[in-house]
């Protein structure tokens, strides 16, 4: 997608409140190409350092686009965030399964470096773990790579049969999170207890999904799946590969 166009308009006349409101609403048919600003003239404002403020600085359309570029140490950024924990035999190997069953689709070299995820919460030892990926104007490519796992995973149990030696939880969701480049083990933060504890009460190999989410899946996606309405927010979904 490219680069929207920006446009600063600036207008005569102090103490309109409301006004630049009702302007941008009018306006509106045009942001899909161009990033709008309306400023009143006044006194109090340096008209030269808000021009150059808001030309220097990226587009909400371009923070969308370009996903972990725009990432900072300790800033808050909205994320998809994919919770996911196993359980399993014990001969086997911790972090080959993390591998083969997770990070080889969600750290795919089919996704850009954009939307790749990266592991927020849990630690080698850890039998549950939180990804997240910035939320962007277009999440498929990350979206797409949740559906993997889960596709991947239902035939595993069709090829194996009864033999269902590794289960596992899915829920995948957004929220705003302070981005931490520290050990993953440090970040249990609150907002994470929170998914921690509601996870809890999850059934395995079911992927469940936020309301916020549903929004965000392509309509070719979100039609092929059934859904079942679960208490609060949440829904499930479960795919039926033998029709």
């Amino acid at each position: 997608m490219s680069m929207k166009k920006k446009a600063l308009l600036i207008i005569d006349n102090d103490h309109r409140d409301g006004e630049s409101e009702q302007i941008e609403d009018k306006l509106k048919d045009l942001t899909e190409w161009l990033d709008i600003r309306v400023l009143f003239r006044s006194e109090r404002i340096s008209l030269d350092s808000v021009a150059d403020s808001f030309f220097s600085r990226p587009s909400s359309a371009d923070l969308e686009e370009r996903g972990w570029s725009l990432v900072g140490e300790g800033k808050e950024y909205d994320f998809l965030i994919l919770y996911v924990d196993m359980e399993f035999a014990s001969e086997h190997s911790l972090e080959e399964l993390w591998s083969e069953r997770i990070e080889k689709y969600i750290c795919s070299s089919e996704l850009d470096s954009e939307e790749i995820w990266k592991l927020f919460c849990g630690n080698s030892h850890s039998g549950k773990r939180i990804y997240i990926t910035p939320k962007r104007k277009d999440n498929l490519g990350a979206i797409k790579s949740i559906f993997r796992i889960f596709l991947h995973k239902q035939m595993d149990n069709i090829r194996e049969k009864d033999k269902r030696d590794v289960e596992i939880r899915y829920y995948l969701t957004t929220q705003r999170l302070p981005f931490r480049s520290t050990d993953s083990s440090e970040r249990l933060i609150p907002a994470c207890s929170s998914i921690y504890k509601l996870a809890e009460s999850l059934k395995k190999d079911k992927l469940y999904l936020s309301s916020d989410v549903m929004e965000l899946l392509p309509p070719n996606i979100r039609n092929s799946l059934k859904e079942t309405r679960e208490d609060g927010d949440l829904y499930s979904y479960s795919f039926n590969l033998l029709t």
